[in-house]
């Protein structure tokens, strides 16, 4: 019983030492970075580019996010494009968001927008 205890327990180290490995080699390949911030009510406009790795394409997506008590974080997504890498975005006074994406492989220059509500 000693035995399968004592074997129980370096497996156990052994497998969380393998994750901990595992998340410090690969963090930071995947996620998304900031690439433009514009306040926007209470909240702020973010235009974030997301990348998978190797095997997926880029994308950009615009989320407004707003804290609420230091704790408390709200985001809700209005842009979002698959096999994108560059873009800007503008806020117009009428509220008309316009995400200006450059072109990607054989996709062409793209200005998808939205309009927030108010």
């Amino acid at each position: 019983m000693k035995l399968l205890a004592s074997v129980l327990a370096i497996l156990t180290v052994l497998i969380t030492s393998a994750s901990v490995l595992l998340s410090v080699i690969f963090d930071g390949m995947v996620g998304e970075e900031v690439l433009q911030e514009m306040p926007y009510r209470d909240c702020t406009l973010r235009l974030y580019r997301g990348g998978g790795g190797a095997t997926t394409s880029y994308w950009l997506v615009v989320r407004e996010e707003c804290e609420y008590f230091d704790a408390f974080q709200m985001r809700e997504v209005h842009l979002s494009r698959y096999r994108a890498y560059e873009g800007v975005m503008s806020l117009s006074r009428e509220g008309l968001l316009t995400l200006e994406i450059g072109p990607y492989g054989d996709l062409p220059a793209q200005s998808p927008s939205v309009e927030l509500q108010n």
